[in-house]
């Protein structure tokens, strides 16, 4: 739909974690996307404002198909986690509540 390209990087879990923490400190303008483990970054993750509410990009039908139904999308992981309205791509954490 977007017609983007796709460059995926795969490393081992340490040196994941390191290089995705240094490059958002440094530059998160530089990283599209990722993925997180929030039962391991989902606290310092979402203090430090890298993750994103997913309303922006499910409001706008240049960025999402109208195919896609968010509410069929890992149920429990939505309810569970909401912060003031806004849902976050990340599991639960005492903020998120």
């Amino acid at each position: 739909m977007t017609g983007i390209k796709v460059q995926w990087e795969v490393l081992p879990e340490n040196q994941f974690r390191q290089k995705l923490t240094l490059e958002l400190s440094a530059n998160p303008e530089s990283v599209d996307g990722f993925m997180s483990l929030s039962s391991w970054d989902g606290v310092a993750f979402y203090e430090s404002k890298w993750y994103e509410p997913v309303e922006k990009y499910l409001k706008n039908p240049e960025l999402t198909s109208p195919d896609f139904r968010f509410q069929r999308f890992l149920s429990q992981l939505r309810a569970d986690c909401h912060d003031q309205g806004h849902s976050h791509r990340s599991a639960p954490y005492p903020k998120c509540r």
